[in-house]
């Protein structure tokens, strides 16, 4: 599965990537909210991997610019995050996020996220294939 990994922290982003490849994606990584903008722009991603506080263009704002796209509804946002109140998750479910992963993660959790992940896709594409097939 195409994904996208937007995380301006090195040692996070190494993490995570290795974590994901580990997984079977076929990950591309941004250093911040804008260089994953435009990665997506440029070939839109199945799955985006989103940290929430960044420099310029925070993750919350990616992901209402992203939803805002044409087909912006269909990639599955997970955000990674630091921030883990209460009120945190509504702000993340708000911006258009799909799913929310308080740091430090581990493995297993990313792991548990992804196949959630994955089922919503799946079940996604069945959905408008059905839809498509009606229509013919």
């Amino acid at each position: 599965m195409r994904t996208l990994l937007v995380e301006d922290d090195a040692a996070q982003r190494a993490q995570l990537g290795a974590w994901l490849e580990k997984l079977g994606l076929d990950v591309t990584i941004a250093p911040d909210g804008p260089r994953g903008l435009m990665e997506h722009l440029r070939s839109p991603f199945e799955l985006l991997v989103v940290d929430w506080v960044m420099p310029s263009m925070d993750g919350l704002q990616l992901c209402r610019r992203i939803r805002a796209l044409p087909e912006g509804e269909r990639p599955y946002v997970l955000v990674v995050t630091g921030r883990d109140r209460p009120d945190d998750l509504l702000a993340v479910l708000d911006a258009g996020a799909d799913d929310y992963v308080a740091k430090p993660a581990s493995f297993a959790l990313i792991q548990t996220r992804v196949r959630i992940a994955e089922r919503h896709i799946s079940r996604a594409a069945r959905h408008r294939e059905a839809r498509e097939a009606l229509v013919q």
